[in-house]
């Protein structure tokens, strides 16, 4: 049923529907139940993800749909919404490419052809998803590159002029707060 729901006709015009209208199962709808035996309600949901993720166009093979089930492309995928917030608040955060982009899918749609950086800070949230829509659907389609080694090292020299790469001493900053309330 829920491959209907992705695909519509193209899946009826493939398959047909999954019962007789009596509700007896039809070949197909058995035949697709043996060759999902032994996967996890899990896995089944994870394969449907990544077919919505991965924007296929065509419905699968029951051998493809089951290869879907059982892989791991897209289990650290962050949604549209995660992706449009972390690109908005990036200009604000301090410190290494990991630590500003959050995610190696953040940074690889904000390098995306097309997408303004400023135009999406300034614009209004539902905009701003309708902006990035396509370079995250195009990542997510193709896949996107990890963190490399110079990102998740990479300090702002702002930062260490600021001494904000050092540990803070909370001792300190409380003695502080303790010599502003006694002044006042």
């Amino acid at each position: 049923m829920r491959m209907l729901s992705i695909y519509g006709h193209k899946w009826s015009s493939h398959l047909g529907v999954a019962d007789d209208g009596t509700g007896a199962l039809t070949d197909a709808a058995k035949t697709w139940q043996k060759g999902l035996a032994g996967i996890t309600v899990e896995q089944i949901k994870h394969g449907f993800d990544v077919l919505i993720f991965k924007n296929h166009d065509w419905p699968p093979s029951l051998p493809e749909f089951r290869e879907l089930c059982l892989s791991k492309s897209v289990d650290n995928a962050p949604t549209l919404d995660y992706v449009v917030l972390n690109l908005v608040m990036v200009s604000t955060r301090k410190g290494s490419v990991a630590t500003r982009y959050r995610h190696p899918l953040a940074l690889a749609v904000s390098m995306h052809d097309g997408v303004d950086m400023f135009a999406l800070r300034t614009a209004k949230l539902v905009d701003a998803k309708r902006m990035i829509k396509p370079a995250y659907e195009h990542c997510l389609k193709n896949g996107w590159n990890g963190w490399s080694d110079g990102d998740l090292k990479e300090v702002d020299s702002e930062q260490k002029s600021l001494g904000h790469d050092k540990p803070r001493d909370k001792a300190i900053g409380v003695s502080a707060f303790r010599d502003i309330r006694a002044a006042l």
